[in-house]
Order: structure tokens, then C-alpha cells, then sequence
């Protein structure tokens, strides 16, 4: 007696015929971070029928072997998971920080809000993925959230490298001047970051939904529907790379009218700054090493860094280095220390006992009123610093100084 081969389409394990009694064993899927020696198994019954669970009567196959538990093996999901959550945490003070200070309100700080906002939904995703979603024995059980959260994660990849492409897009409409910024160029740049990866992963979930042979293991598994979101990803990447060259020219060009500036240094930290913008870190090894080798462990934890400590790259250099923000950040610092200062005189005079027959409440009234005042001159400093600021286009390149902190004016 044996039992007939059969194909788990929950976990895409196909399990050979086999004699009564005995188990059936096939290769764990790759796509569940397994390969080589380590199996599933699946026992034949005495009637010849497999072994099913008792509540639901679907096959019990056995996958213990296919969730090692080998820390050599997961090392570079915690590298991942370290440097993402380094991301997250510098990504979140950043957007803070654009949105504090209205002087930061300006296209240019728009685009890249919206960046780090992808950077930031897109690490987060990542994380529950790999902390709950991809472990375990939830992609066999494969159930309808699962599914979703597949649909959602790579949404944000999408929109990530779609918010890349608009950077590009919007440093080399600066450049040539073949496009005045304003409120038109950003309502184009929202809609290609957000609109265009939101009908592209539509399309994916849709063509892969309807197949029920392809939605097994939370869509986890590799599948030629994978296509639609790789090759975006792939077009985004290539023209990203086109974008640098040309940018990289044109400063060059412009730079050749700056007669006391260093070209090679100041070319040298664009190059710099534009790799990890354009996201073009990940053309150093472009191609995946054969698994089970020195060179593809190298691999994973090389990717493993440079995908989840990108967002804070770019969030030190477009915030934290900047000229402009820790301008503000200083002079935001002694305002506090100057009122902080004054409250504690006021309160001090405040607590005094009358003197010749005044009241220090007078003297309290003095400092509110000087206070107003210091309040009022710097909102009004403030202001025409805003409006001056928002007459001019940075690119976030380098100065005349070769400061890599401000951007070059134009």
C-alpha cells in the first residue's frame, strides 16, 4: 500500500510516493532561509493516506529542520535589525526637526521630508517582517494577514526607491534650469513617490492574487510575479545611476567657475553624498554569491548594513551635517538659555520683599515687557531670515568653502 504523490500548495513542498508506514521526506523551501541537508517530512498512513491534522485535515507535514536555530546562520538579521533601529530613531528626530523650524519649509526640504518618511515606513515594515512574519511556522500557515503585510512592505520598497528617483529628478531640474521649482514640481514629485508604487504593487497583488498556486508562504516565495515590483526597482536604479554621471558633469562644469575652490574634493564629496541618496551603495556587489559559501555570507551581512544604515546616512548628512540646521539648532539652544535665564531672575525678583515702599512686581512688569520685546525682534529676525531663504535653491552638494554641510548656491 502507498500513498499517492502529493503537492502542499500552502508551502509549494512537493512529497514523493511512499510506502505505508513509512515518512516521505523533501527539501525545506529556500525562501524559508534553508537549504542543503535540512527537511520536511510528511508519514504515510497504514490505509495509505498522509497524516493530516485532526481540526482542520490539512496534510501535517513536518518542518522543524526547515527553522534552525543556528545564530551563524540569522547573525545578519541582527545586523539588520541594529543598524534599522539606528535608522529609525535618527530618521524620526530629522523629520522633527524639519517640521519645527519654519525656516527648513522649502522645496527642497519637502523632497526630502518625503524621503525619509519612505525610509522611515519602509525600516519599519522591514522589522516586523523580520520579527514576526518570517519566522516561525506563520509562512505555512500562510494566513490572509500575512498576505497583506507582503503587500504593504513592498509598497514602501517601492515607494523608497521611487522618493530616491525624485531626488535625482529634482537636483538635476536644478542644475539646468529646465524647470522652475515650485508648488508643480512637488505635486509631481508626490505623485511619482507615492502614486506610481501604489498602482504598480496594485497590479502585483492583483495578478498574483487570483492564482491560488501562488499564495503560498505569505507570497513569500520566489515567483515570476515578483517581476513587477524587481524590474521598477531595476529602471529606477539604472536611471538613478545616469542622473549621477550627468550631475557629477554639471557641477564639474559649474565648478570651473569658482577659481579658488578644490574641484577634485568638492566633485569627491558629491560623489559621496549622491551614492547613498540615489541608493547606488548596492552596485558594489551586484551580483548574489551561491549559497553556503564565505562569499555569500559576506554578502548578506554587507547588504544587511548598507540597506538598514542608509536612512541614517542620509538623515547625518541632509540634517545633522548641515550648515543651515545646526545653525538654527545652536541659536534655538541660547534663545532657551537666555529665557531660562531671565525666568529664573524674574522669579527671584518676584520673591523679594518690598524695597522703600515699591512693590518688585514694577520690576517684574519691566523684564515681561523687555522680554516681549526680545520675542517680538527675533520672531521679525526670523521672518526676513525665512523670506531671504526661501528666494534661493540649494542643491545639498558643497560650498565655496568645500563645507560638506551647506549647499551650493545657484
Amino acid at each position: 500500500v502507498y500513498c499517492p504523490t502529493v503537492l502542499d500548495v500552502r508551502s509549494l513542498i512537493c512529497i514523493n510516493f511512499t510506502r505505508a508506514g513509512e515518512y516521505s521526506y523533501a527539501d525545506c523551501p529556500p525562501i524559508w532561509g534553508t537549504e542543503g541537508a535540512a527537511k520536511v517530512r510528511l508519514f504515510c498512513e497504514s490505509n495509505g493516506t498522509w497524516r493530516t491534522h485532526s481540526n482542520s485535515h490539512k496534510l501535517s507535514v513536518e518542518t522543524q529542520e526547515c527553522f534552525p536555530n543556528d545564530t551563524e546562520d540569522t547573525s545578519h538579521l541582527y545586523v539588520y535589525i541594529a543598524g534599522a533601529s539606528v535608522s529609525l530613531v535618527l530618521l524620526s528626530i530629522s523629520l522633527i526637526i524639519f517640521h519645527v523650524f519654519r525656516q527648513l519649509r522649502c522645496d527642497r526640504i519637502t523632497v526630502h521630508k518625503n524621503l525619509f518618511i519612505s525610509f522611515l515606513l519602509n525600516t519599519l515594515c522591514w522589522l516586523i517582517m523580520y520579527r514576526f512574519v518570517s519566522i516561525g511556522e506563520v509562512p505555512h500557515r500562510n494566513p490572509v494577514w500575512c498576505q497583506v503585510f507582503h503587500v504593504v512592505a513592498h509598497y514602501f520598497v517601492l515607494t523608497n526607491f521611487a522618493w530616491m528617483f525624485c531626488e535625482g529628478l529634482y537636483l538635476h531640474f536644478i542644475l539646468v534650469r529646465a524647470l522652475r521649482t515650485g508648488k508643480v514640481l512637488i505635486k509631481c514629485l508626490i505623485a511619482c513617490g507615492w502614486g506610481l508604487p501604489f498602482v504598480i504593487v496594485i497590479s502585483y497583488a492583483f495578478a498574483r492574487g487570483v492564482d491560488k498556486d501562488r499564495i503560498a508562504n505569505c507570497w513569500n516565495s520566489e515567483d515570476i510575479m515578483m517581476n513587477i515590483l524587481s524590474v521598477p526597482i531595476y529602471v529606477t536604479t539604472a536611471v538613478n545611476t545616469c542622473l549621477l554621471i550627468n550631475i557629477i558633469w554639471l557641477l564639474l562644469t559649474k565648478l570651473r567657475q569658482i577659481p579658488d575652490a578644490s574641484q577634485s574634493r568638492m566633485a569627491a564629496k558629491a560623489v559621496l553624498i549622491l551614492v547613498p541618496l540615489f541608493g547606488l551603495q548596492f552596485l558594489l556587489l551586484p551580483v548574489r554569491p551561491k549559497f553556503e559559501t564565505i562569499y555569500f555570507k559576506i554578502y548578506q551581512h554587507f547588504m544587511s548594513l548598507m540597506t538598514s544604515l542608509q536612512g541614517a546616512m542620509l538623515s547625518c548628512i541632509f540634517c545633522f551635517f548641515n550648515g543651515e540646521v545646526r545653525s538654527l539648532l545652536r541659536r534655538k539652544w541660547q534663545e532657551q538659555w537666555i529665557m531660562s535665564d531671565k525666568r529664573r531672575k524674574n522669579t527671584g525678583n518676584t520673591s523679594s520683599t518690598f524695597i522703600d515702599g515699591y512693590s518688585m512686581v514694577d520690576t517684574t512688569r519691566d523684564l515681561t515687557s523687555h522680554k516681549s520685546k526680545t520675542v517680538f525682534d527675533h520672531a521679525n529676525k526670523s521672518e526676513m531670515l525665512e523670506l531671504q531663504t526661501s528666494n534661493q535653491v540649494f542643491i545639498p552638494l558643497v560650498d565655496n568653502n568645500g563645507d560638506l554641510s551647506r549647499g551650493h548656491e545657484v
